[in-house]
């Protein structure tokens, strides 16, 4: 587990829990929630009593987007200590549990009026998200893409410096080399995910001198 932001010796700090989804539009974009006082979250809140967490994201995104999840999993553990201002001013610690999720059907209006479903540039995540962990798991999410050389990210921070997330190198992006990552390497149910989607993506016809590993 991860933890962010520095805890002071002395302070009671209100340990807010909550579970938050990453959702991915086409390996480029986020699904985030942009509040009225036009600060960005990732989609999900706190966890109730006798809620786990995967019920409290449920929960959570009907709530603010009117929109089922499905495929929720669990991939990050982090945990930011700040000074909250809203609703009131205080220490917190915001510990979060976080899924990658597929977002599924509209059921509903959403009930939250102040929230608003957006889709955002990965490369505008670090600048919006107003949780560094909340940035820390979308960093963390692109390591669970199926393949190596889909792992990587590249943007401008906020001095026009290039930053690249790339959790298992370029050398396969730079090689064209495509293999499963080893979450995907695990078993056979996840390896076949992996072939699937090698054969549907189709990319041996549009780059011949792409070398794929089934293994």
């Amino acid at each position: 587990m991860k933890v962010f932001g520095s805890k002071n010796i002395g302070v009671n700090y209100f340990v807010r829990k909550g579970a938050y989804a990453v959702i991915f539009k086409n390996q480029n974009e986020i699904g985030l929630i942009r509040t009225h006082e036009q600060q960005y979250f990732l989609p999900g809140g706190g966890i109730e009593k006798g809620e786990t967490a995967e019920d409290a994201l449920i929960r959570e995104m009907l709530e603010e987007t009117g929109y089922s999840i499905k495929n929720n999993y669990p991939f990050c553990h982090a945990q930011r200590y700040f000074m909250s201002t809203l609703p009131v001013k205080r220490p917190m610690l915001s510990d979060g549990y976080f899924f990658i999720s597929q977002l599924d059907q509209k059921i509903q209006k959403p009930t939250e009026k102040d929230n608003y479903f957006e889709w955002i540039n990965i490369k505008e995540c670090e600048k919006l998200l107003f949780h560094v962990h909340q940035f820390n798991s979308v960093t963390d999410a692109i390591a669970h893409f199926v393949e190596t050389p889909t792992c990587i990210d590249v943007f401008l921070d906020d001095g026009d410096k290039l930053q690249l997330i790339e959790p298992f190198g370029t050398e396969d992006l730079v090689k064209l080399n495509v293999r499963p990552i080893p979450l995907f390497k695990q078993d056979g149910e996840h390896l076949n995910v992996y072939k699937k989607r090698i054969k549907s993506k189709n990319w041996k016809a549009k780059w011949s001198k792409l070398s794929i590993f089934l293994e």
